[in-house]
């Protein structure tokens, strides 16, 4: 809070009075560079760039966001110049603030330190999106493992349909361990200890992905599991259990809410307050501070413990004290249990 102020004076300092000293556009050159090498040491990343280079080739959505050892040679500081007084319009920018701040004086002090900016209307480009075509490219690489995608156009962030993608992509290849891609290619038959879908959704157009790294003996038998889970997911339809659980966990994994109209995360639920006296343990007490470590317990202090696996009821939060069993009204491992830890 004290320093928010100071904070809100340096950012449009740097905004509107940048003036890119040609010794730091060498040294910060070196860094992109560096940065661009590194990826091309790294295939596991290199494979995505590469993929959309050809998925939307023709077009800025395939451009690699690092650019080019030859693009990021090329700039200058009169580039650079001409750059930041085109694109730093009010009508280009979006500021974003979290903080424990009211939110007029946020908005007092923003303005103070950009009202003096132009004002003037940035004219939009708007590129057309390529026709898609089929591609299929392998590359010979003196690595470990061979890295695999598989994907295709999907639907925009504006379709309808976005929510419904969400969803589809998290049971197929989504990061918790009981996808169907993780259930099968890497649990059931061990071809592949990497494996996951992504789903990209642009203003335009969207597009799906599905991500392996396997040895290269087990890469054509991955393959085709993966494309038997597509057909049978194609083929299949989820049952009513599979579609109302496959909700449930995506509302709850972190950046996912498909099943949420407005496309927010839910609130999660409170716990509730454990009861006092306790039922089963009797009355609560505190131990006086300072105790922990530094002055030993006498002989006859009650220790209770209690165990139990916090993933018993397949839920998230299934260790939270009373959340299984108070808020979700599962049976506890032990009916002597309130809790799980």
């Amino acid at each position: 809070k004290t320093h928010f102020t100071i904070a809100s004076e340096l950012l449009g300092d740097i905004v509107q009075n940048a003036s890119f000293p040609v010794s730091e556009i060498k040294k910060e050159k070196d860094v992109v560079l560096d940065e661009i090498i590194s990826y091309m040491d790294n295939p596991a990343e290199r494979i995505y760039d590469d993929f959309e280079a050809l998925m939307f080739e023709g077009n800025s959505l395939g451009y690699n966001i690092l650019g080019t050892k030859k693009s990021v040679n090329s700039f200058n500081r009169t580039a650079l110049l001409h750059y930041a007084e085109r694109y730093f319009k009010p009508s280009n920018m979006v500021i974003s603030f979290v903080g424990d701040i009211p939110l007029d004086r946020v908005k007092d002090s923003l303005e103070n330190e950009f009202a003096g900016m132009n004002g003037e209307l940035l004219e939009q480009i708007h590129e057309p999106i390529p026709k898609f075509d089929a591609f299929k490219l392998i590359e010979k690489k003196s690595n470990f493992q061979t890295h695999t995608i598989i994907g295709g156009r999907a639907p925009s962030y504006n379709d309808p349909l976005r929510r419904s993608m969400t969803l589809l992509t998290n049971i197929m290849g989504g990061p918790a361990l009981n996808s169907r891609l993780i259930l099968s290619v890497r649990e059931k038959y061990g071809y592949a200890y990497n494996i996951e879908a992504n789903y990209s959704a642009y203003s335009d157009v969207g597009f799906w992905s599905i991500y392996l790294g396997t040895d290269k003996k087990y890469l054509k038998k991955a393959v085709n599991l993966v494309y038997d889970e597509l057909r049978l997911i194609c083929e299949k339809n989820l049952t009513e259990n599979e579609l109302s659980q496959a909700k449930e966990q995506s509302l709850w994994m972190q950046g996912s809410a498909a099943a949420k109209s407005d496309g927010t995360l839910p609130q999660q639920p409170v716990c509730p307050t454990p009861a006092n006296p306790d039922p089963l343990l009797g009355a609560r007490t505190r131990k006086p501070g300072r105790w922990v470590g530094t002055t030993p317990m006498a002989k006859n202090s009650p220790i209770v413990v209690m165990a139990g696996h916090a993933d018993s009821q397949g839920m998230d939060s299934a260790g939270t004290p009373g959340f299984a069993v108070g808020v979700k009204k599962q049976a506890p491992m032990d009916a002597r249990m309130r809790d799980e830890l």
